[in-house]
């Protein structure tokens, strides 16, 4: 072995160490180790950057830009909700279905990417049919990696090899050319997932119905005429799962809160008070049909303005919002914040009207607003700006245009 190669060596034995203990971001590293090898001259200066202009990493980054795309405007969970829908209650529909969308989906995508999206589907479809969430994610995640072979961009290694093979006097790979063999593989391991790996997961207790340890808010939405959900009933509601939210409560008409029922079906102009976590909430402003109901809510257009965000706020000693309503404050007026949802610091007190809510020290609200504005109403209010909510909120209203896009790329790939 000569010297230089010990060098290169060493260097991949530094490079494993430092990736091991994540002390410095993996992309420094990599820069890192590429100028520990063009200092010395292992690696000519001309050589060092050439892969940075090949048509492998070009690709790559374009399908990163499309996967984020196709992720921030939440089609990936529409379509795993549609499809998982079908399964109802029943255990073994419900997974087989899921993992069915999983796959399907990460034949096109990063399976990294399907998989963490569809997690929270698989998680609200345990609690729903009762099912041990080990029983659910060990399947999804072995789902989404079956159909890496399916087509040129299912995994980035396909892409590296098939960028490598010219340089041997070898034609690029085709975007089906794996299709074959990999629609083979995935047939096979799913039929596996389907009927042979439910034997052998074993049975580690209702995971599921761990209490998620984040923050959880209640808040108000109403049905407007178009949405799907009216004449549906609580039981049959594929909402509660999909957003991991709880419906606590149902206003109707004379304004009193109804204890929802299994049976209760939905009408036009009903008020459901539920709880959830900042992004689950912010999730449901982009259902059709459904809408946050706040104590006054300005106008939104289309298109939401840039300077817009979504932040956590505190309630702090001493603040002017202690014992006193959002109407008594006339908050919406003053502030310019629309209040999406409030946490309550004492779990025993149960929130029913928002706007009629008497706060106390420690209570949290999630507020939508202009981001110049926060310090100011904070220091007006006396609250303590804890967490921007923005990055979690999907646009929702461009999921056609992403579906488009990524599909009239597909087809040039193709």
């Amino acid at each position: 072995m000569t010297l230089a190669a010990g060098y290169v060596l060493a260097l991949v034995l530094v490079a494993l160490v430092l990736f091991a203990i994540d002390a410095i971001r993996v992309d420094v590293v990599a820069l890192l180790l590429l100028l520990a090898l063009v200092i010395p001259g292992v690696l000519p200066a001309d050589k060092a950057l050439a892969g940075f202009g090949s048509n492998t990493i070009i690709t790559l980054a374009s399908l990163f830009i499309l996967t984020e795309g196709v992720q921030r405007t939440g089609l990936i969970e529409r379509i795993g909700l549609r499809l998982s829908s079908f399964g109802g209650a029943n255990p073994r529909g419900f997974v087989r279905l899921l993992l069915l969308a999983g796959t399907s989906i990460s034949a096109f995508l990063s399976n990294t990417v399907t998989a963490a999206v569809l997690v929270p589907l698989a998680i609200g479809g345990a609690r729903r049919t009762n099912t041990p969430a080990s029983k659910i994610l060990m399947p999804l995640a072995f789902a989404t990696i079956l159909s890496g072979g399916i087509s040129l961009i299912s995994t980035s290694t396909n892409l590296v090899v098939s960028g490598a093979m010219p340089g041997f006097g070898l034609a690029p790979l085709g975007f089906f050319e794996l299709a074959p063999v990999g629609l083979v593989l995935t047939v096979v391991g799913m039929l596996y997932l389907f009927f042979i790996a439910p034997r052998l997961i074993p049975d580690r207790g209702d995971e599921a119905a761990t209490e998620d340890p984040k923050r959880r808010f209640a808040a108000e939405i109403v049905l407007t005429p178009s949405s799907k959900l009216i004449g549906q009933t609580l039981a049959n509601l594929r909402l509660p799962e999909a957003l991991e939210i709880a419906i606590v409560g149902i206003r109707r008409g004379s304004r009193e809160l109804l204890r929802p029922r299994p049976k209760e079906r939905l009408k036009e102009g009903d008020e459901l008070v539920i709880e959830g976590g900042a992004a689950q909430i912010l999730s449901v402003k982009d259902f059709e049909g459904i809408d946050i109901k706040t104590d006054q809510r300005p106008e939104i257009s289309g298109q939401e303005a840039p300077a817009t965000r979504m932040v956590e706020a505190m309630v702090l000693p001493r603040s002017r919002m202690t014992d006193h309503t959002l109407r008594d404050l006339r908050f919406q007026e003053r502030s310019g914040f629309t209040v999406l949802g409030i946490h309550s610091a004492n779990e025993a007190r149960n929130i029913g009207n928002l706007s009629r809510w008497h706060f106390q020290t420690g209570d949290v609200v999630l507020l939508q607003g202009h981001v110049e504005d926060i310090d100011g109403t904070a220091e007006e209010f006396g609250l303590l700006p804890l967490e921007d909510r923005s990055g979690h909120h999907p646009r929702s209203r461009k999921a056609p245009l992403a579906a488009t896009i990524f599909l009239v790329a597909m087809v040039l790939g193709a």
